[in-house]
């Protein structure tokens, strides 16, 4: 994923970089910007020494992107479908009624769904500490 930014903020050697999001963004909020603000301020490493207001092309490597949004949502997604399959044959095997066949795996179900989306939120230092996740300024197009 390429992406254009102007550097709004510089501190020893990263810098505040504001990106218009697209409308082809889509609303999933993954970068938590509401329908109404299409502007995402992110912090890369100033490796080109930009100056603030210059223009500058961002690059997120398009396998770690996807890489990411599988842990996002892949992860609690398989917890959710475990818990379910997991839950309801334990509880058919123990010969618990239909109607707790039911409700018990899906309410487990959202419990490891939960639980999952805890431990990745518990996990975003590591996650973020990851030079694979990491944005690069990758050429400075207007300076100022």
């Amino acid at each position: 994923m390429i992406e254009t930014g102007k550097v709004i903020d510089t501190q020893n050697n990263t810098a505040k970089v504001l990106i218009k999001r697209h409308t082809a963004c889509g609303d999933c909020g993954a970068c938590q910007v509401g329908k109404d603000n299409l502007n995402l301020i992110i912090t890369v490493e100033n490796s080109l020494k930009a100056q603030k207001n210059d223009l500058v092309i961002i690059e997120l490597n398009t396998g770690s992107f996807l890489f990411a949004s599988l842990i996002l949502y892949g992860i609690p997604l398989l917890a959710l479908i475990f818990g379910i399959i997991v839950f309801y044959y334990t509880l058919e095997y123990l010969g618990y009624q239909k109607s707790y066949l039911q409700l018990i795996p899906s309410l487990a179900g959202l419990l490891l769904m939960s639980i999952s989306y805890i431990m990745i939120k518990k996990n975003e230092s590591k996650f973020q500490s990851m030079n694979r996740f990491k944005s690069e300024m990758i050429e400075i197009i207007n300076k100022i």
